[in-house]
């Protein structure tokens, strides 16, 4: 008895327990149904942007908790309470209320405040429900709205690009791209392009036209740019012209029907001129290739220090020995020797006296008695023959008797001092250049070694040179210079006919990317490399090699922004295994579109990575009679989180024109993949620049 009563006891409090918790829900409902209505309509306009930016539903509640703390320091409380007035309850005290401008400013402060907490309900009511996120988007896909936009995605995307177009290019920001699958206009950061771009898209797939939206936001952006045309389609000059006409910028045009020349080893140092020449032809044994290194490096050099044109003719040239030795025979230098020769004179006879004394005393006897002779006294009558015969004979015995006493006479020859004469003999011999130049090129390895397998090159160079281009690509005074170009924001279009010259677009393409790295080295010397340089590389597959590639990465850090183009990975692959991971693996942002092989869009597919979704399975059941039996979902089932695909194979193969799919990786956002329908940046531009356009036309025709 005792229990029953306890029992029904303890119903009763049950039942009470029960009632004051109804009772009190319905008062704090009562009590803050306005707010919480306001909370329910400001969460739901602002769900869109809490959605991508999850800090706005903790601003927004901030904000409403310094309100409400000033508006009910500074209000009366009695105020709030002015929807009483409204309530259907007959409470005579209530109709004393009424609802101002006060009570909705309450109403306000405290709906901001709930917007944060439901925003936490959602969210875990939403973690609760079990659903795949790729059902999710199958979903919207198949949508009367989606069906729209994918219809009207031209006429929506030209709409968009008119709008830009006439937004401030101050205010412009980023680069507008098309639209989204869903119809929201899609837009791309300014810097993402730096870490540089792979763009894959089969014939016909708008390939050359996603190029022209991005050649369209260098120049909103006062950008140069370098765009390499594999193709060589007269039609894509004239596209391009007419973008540039739209913002003024002037157009340099290298192209097998214009005349504009192009040195394309003007600029660099000997090291960089000998990476763009032994790029340009493959080389089948290692050996020779390291020699043509060394010997094209020289040869430069040569040509630098010689002072002549530094152009692929003069290297060619040079590439013969002979003619480096005629260099160097003529580089001379006259010297003067001094050269001391001797007089010669003959000797000098001296001849020296005997000693005579006696002699001379008796001389002097004989001279005193020939003086003492009076000539006043003599008479001649006295002189006869005989006398003077006598004399005569007296005097040569005299004579003859002195001469035998005479000494043998001493003769000596005495030599004169030497003199000399100075003259100066003119000597011809090498110059120490002359001598430098002999050292490299023909002592450190004789007999020509050093010119052993270049003829391979000198060929290649020769080859183009004399071909109906090849005066295109020698030195001229108003030639293509890629560094003054660029410097006066100015652009450039290499273009050459793939159908006549395909041999040369594969040298021309290279030497072009190498030239953009030494234009790399002379902006990185720069103290601000802040103003950046696109440059577009279409038909990759034509010229491409992991060189080229590593060269293309590193140029990133003087601000050039490259982008690789082909129709298909397979032909990159083609060139050499392992250079598409080579690639991919060195870019940030995709562009894929159309693609029918299967290499390409499997690569595509697993490039774009996947991403975690719920795989849900349900249990299924027999429900019917037994003529006929219906499998239908049981209330049992299993989920798992596997990996899928953010673009689905299959999806690439349908993909319709002009409609990529897009990874951006360099985003300051995480974002996944999104596909884009790309917008036509030829769509008003018809009419821009029509005089220079036809100018440049005419100018084709001729050519």
């Amino acid at each position: 008895m005792n229990n029953e009563k306890q029992l029904a006891k303890d119903k009763d409090s049950e039942v009470w327990e029960q009632l004051g918790i109804i009772l009190a829900i319905v008062v704090v409902g009562i009590l803050v149904l306005p707010p919480f209505i306001m909370a329910i309509l400001i969460f739901l306009i602002s769900r869109p942007f809490c959605i991508k930016r999850t800090y706005i539903s903790k601003i927004l509640s901030t904000t409403g908790v310094i309100l409400a703390v000033i508006f009910f320091s500074s209000f009366p409380y009695q105020e709030y309470f002015g929807y009483l007035r409204y309530v259907p309850f007959d409470v005579a005290q209530w109709k004393t209320f009424s609802i101002t401008y006060k009570s909705i400013l309450f109403y306000v402060a405290l709906g901001l405040t709930f917007v944060f907490p439901l925003e936490k309900v959602v969210e875990y009511y939403r973690s609760k429900i079990v659903r795949s996120k790729e059902v999710e988007q199958d979903e919207k896909r198949s949508t009367k709205k989606y069906q729209k936009t994918e219809a009207n995605r031209l006429e929506i995307t030209n709409k968009l690009q008119k709008k830009w177009r006439e937004k401030p290019l101050q205010k412009d920001k980023a680069v507008f791209l098309g639209i989204d699958e869903f119809g929201e206009p899609y837009y791309m950061g300014d810097k993402e392009l730096n870490t540089h771009a792979l763009l894959v898209s089969t014939t016909g797939g708008g390939k050359t036209t996603l190029c022209y939206t991005l050649v369209e936001g260098a120049l909103r952006k006062n950008k140069p740019f370098i765009f390499v045309d594999g193709k060589g389609d007269p039609k894509t000059i004239e596209e391009i012209q007419s973008i540039c006409d739209r913002y003024g910028v002037k157009l340099h045009v290298f192209s097998d029907k214009l005349d504009l020349s192009y040195n394309v080893i003007k600029y660099g140092n000997k090291t960089a001129v000998k990476d763009k020449l032994m790029n340009i032809l493959e080389w089948s044994e290692q050996y020779y290739a390291n020699k043509s290194k060394n010997l094209l490096q020289n040869i430069v050099a040569f040509i630098d220090d010689y002072g002549f044109p530094r152009d692929l003719r003069t290297v060619a040239k040079f590439l013969n020995a002979k003619r480096i030795m005629e260099v160097l025979e003529k580089d001379v230098v006259t010297t003067y020797v001094e050269v001391k020769t001797e007089i010669l004179e003959p000797e000098e006879e001296i001849e020296e006296e005997p000693e005579m004394v006696e002699e001379n005393k008796e001389e002097s006897t004989e001279a005193s008695n020939l003086n003492s002779f009076d000539i006043n006294n003599f008479d001649i009558n006295n002189l006869n023959i005989q006398n003077v015969k006598s004399i005569d004979e007296k005097l040569e015995k005299e004579i003859d008797e002195k001469t035998k006493n005479l000494e043998h006479v001493k003769v000596e020859k005495v030599k004169k001092k030497p003199s000399y004469k100075v003259e100066k003999i003119p000597k011809e011999e090498p110059t120490e250049r002359a001598k430098k130049y002999k050292e490299v090129f023909f002592e450190r390895m004789p007999n020509g070694a050093a010119f052993e397998g270049i003829e391979g090159l000198q060929t290649q160079i020769y080859t183009l040179l004399d071909s109906e281009i090849g005066h295109l690509f020698e030195e001229s005074e108003d030639g293509l210079d890629l560094y003054k170009v660029t410097e006066a924001k100015e652009a450039i279009l290499f273009s050459l006919d793939g159908n006549i010259y395909k041999e040369f677009i594969n040298i021309m393409a290279r030497l072009v990317i190498l030239d953009v790295q030494t234009l790399v080295s002379m902006r990185g010397r720069r103290d601000s490399v802040e103003d950046g340089l696109l440059a577009i590389y279409d038909e990759f597959s034509a010229y491409g090699n992991p060189d080229i590639v590593d060269n293309i990465n590193k140029s990133r850090s003087a601000g050039v922004e490259c982008i690789i183009g082909t129709q298909t990975l397979a032909d990159i692959e083609k060139v050499e295994k392992g250079l598409v991971d080579q690639i991919i693996g060195n870019t940030n942002t995709y562009f894929f579109g159309l693609a029918n092989d299967d290499y390409t869009v499997e690569k595509m597919a697993n490039t774009l990575g996947t991403y975690e979704d719920n795989d849900v399975t349900y249990q299924t059941e027999k429900v019917g009679g037994t003529m006929k039996r219906i499998d239908m979902k049981s209330e049992k089932g299993t989920v798992r989180s596997v990996q899928k695909y953010q673009v689905r194979p299959q999806t690439l193969r349908e993909f319709k024109i002009g409609q990529f799919a897009v990874w951006r990786k360099a985003s300051n956002e995480r974002l996944g993949a999104d596909i884009v329908y790309m917008r036509n940046a030829l769509k008003g531009v018809e009419t821009d620049g029509k005089e220079q356009r036809s100018t440049k036309r005419t100018l084709l025709q001729k050519n």
